[in-house]
């Protein structure tokens, strides 16, 4: 195995990243409260149900689907597709479902459209946070590195998946001072979409006709479409800049569409 080794430029590169993402989910929540006046509560329901949905339903289930030995899960590993389309699926579902069952339950007597915009700020920001600290993980991870305890990262790996968790340990001791920037990119992409699909599920629960509540169905593919995108582009080795800007057109798209959305549901009322 080639030595691998933590620079302290990338130590900065981590921890500058995890600072920068800490400011940006805190600056976004203070300006829309400070502006809107809107309740702590919708922000923290959006957040509660993102950790809810996202990692303690959804991540059991999955592992339970695809990481066990059956038909399906074999079929997906063997099929790039179709491991981007459930890749991208898993978390439609659950993340969009999740909207909706809390738009439905704790925030039903909530009409007033900004509950929309307010829930997905609570939604988007505690992933902006969860990412903040996954990257600052890597800084752990390269303590342990420099300290020689690099087998007890790689744990009992043997075969395809010991290279692949070498390559991938490589890879995270590579970062340079543009990891900043993109990570921060994507971030901005990712919360315009997470607040972009709360508005159309916000709309889809308080719908009176079908029309209005295809707008959840649309949510989920929107979401899924997103996810496994970058499965896709990752695979075919596209780059982090050519990934990222086609991520954040679509961010745009969804933004646009959420906006027309969004002005045609009264301030206070449906």
């Amino acid at each position: 195995m080639n030595t691998i080794g933590f620079s302290i430029d990338t130590f900065a590169v981590y921890i500058i990243t995890s600072i920068v993402l800490l400011l940006m989910a805190a600056t976004i929540a203070i300006l829309w409260r400070t502006k809107t006046h809107a309740p702590i509560k919708t922000m923290v329901i959006g957040a509660v149900t993102f950790l809810l949905f996202a990692l303690v339903i959804e991540q059991p289930i999955k592992a339970l689907v695809l990481m066990t030995d059956n038909p399906f899960a074999r079929a997906v590993s063997g099929n790039l597709w179709l491991s981007a389309l459930v890749g991208g699926l898993f978390p439609g579902i659950f993340e969009e479902g999740g909207r909706f069952i809390a738009f439905k339950s704790a925030l039903r007597k909530e009409n007033d459209r900004q509950t929309a915009i307010t829930y997905g700020v609570g939604h988007g920001g505690v992933e902006i946070l969860f990412t903040a600290f996954a990257v600052l993980s890597y800084v752990v991870m390269g303590i342990m590195v420099n300290n020689g305890m690099t087998e007890q990262l790689l744990g009992n790996a043997e075969g395809a998946a010991r290279e692949a968790a070498i390559a991938q340990i490589q890879s995270i001791a590579q970062a340079d001072a543009a990891n900043i920037f993109w990570s921060f990119f994507e971030r901005c992409s990712a919360f315009t979409i997470h607040v972009s699909l709360s508005v159309m599920v916000f709309r889809a629960a308080r719908a009176e006709n079908a029309g209005s509540f295809m707008l959840l169905p649309l949510a989920v593919l929107l979401h899924a479409a997103a996810d496994g995108s970058i499965l896709l582009f990752t695979s075919f080795n596209a780059g982090i800049p050519v990934i990222e800007c086609c991520f954040a057109v679509f961010a745009v798209l969804c933004a646009a569409a959420a906006y027309r959305i969004y002005k045609g549901m009264k301030k206070t009322d449906i």
